[in-house]
């Protein structure tokens, strides 16, 4: 089944192949994100509002990705075949609550489908996004992001300390695939590869913690 435009417009070559880079870049975001959260859950020691928060999340990213996953993926079908059999065995895993098994059936999909960093890295955004970043974050995201929330069964992160200690890839994934399992969905891919790019800068040009949340704990 080929790509397809909106009803009553023409999408050409180029439209297509940014359709199917942005599918692509979305399917590699939730496979990464859920898998380190069941990797995550496999480790133990999390609380219990967090763990549930956890496994609630999981459970909705093994909702969509088999959607993700025939769009991104309808061209080829036995790719398709082979990603929705896989993604099969780690729902039933989840039914057991086996979250070794999760974690190693969505590692075999990252590695299949890893997510491409070009154009994504802090140092792909230039002066002038960075600054426009930042007034962005200030504006929309840091009512919720500024401050801790230890009994949420998914808090709000600190966005400026994981820029620091997540991985590249673990970071620019939660960026493009925002929250699920919970009302906000704001980040749910609405930025362009630059402007994660700058958000990404932005975040890496502060201290290890948010400014806001460093002068909380002086107080």
């Amino acid at each position: 089944m080929p790509l397809s435009a909106a009803p009553g417009r023409t999408v050409g070559p180029a439209g297509l192949l940014l359709q199917a880079g942005a599918r692509r870049r979305d399917l590699a975001a939730q496979l990464e994100v859920a898998r380190d959260d069941a990797l995550s859950l496999a480790g133990g020691g999390l609380k219990p509002p967090r763990r549930r928060g956890l496994e609630a999340k999981v459970r909705s990213a093994l909702g969509v990705l088999p959607l993700t996953a025939r769009a991104y993926l309808q061209d080829d079908r036995a790719a398709e075949a082979s990603a929705l059999a896989t993604l099969r065995r780690a729902r039933r895993a989840l039914g057991r609550r086996d979250w070794k098994r999760v974690s190693a059936s969505l590692s075999q999909l990252c590695h299949a489908y890893p997510l491409r960093l070009a154009g994504l890295r802090p140092g792909d955004a230039g002066p002038a996004a960075v600054a426009a970043a930042g007034r962005a974050y200030q504006k929309s995201c840091a009512m919720c992001h500024r401050y801790a929330q230890p009994t949420s069964k998914l808090p709000a992160p600190d966005l400026f300390r994981w820029s620091h200690t997540l991985a590249p890839r673990s970071f620019v994934a939660r960026m493009i695939d925002g929250v699920h399992g919970t009302a906000f969905t704001g980040f749910q891919n609405p930025l362009t590869d630059n402007e994660i790019a700058a958000l990404y800068a932005y975040f890496r040009a502060a201290p290890s913690a948010s400014p806001s949340r460093s002068r909380d704990k002086a107080r």
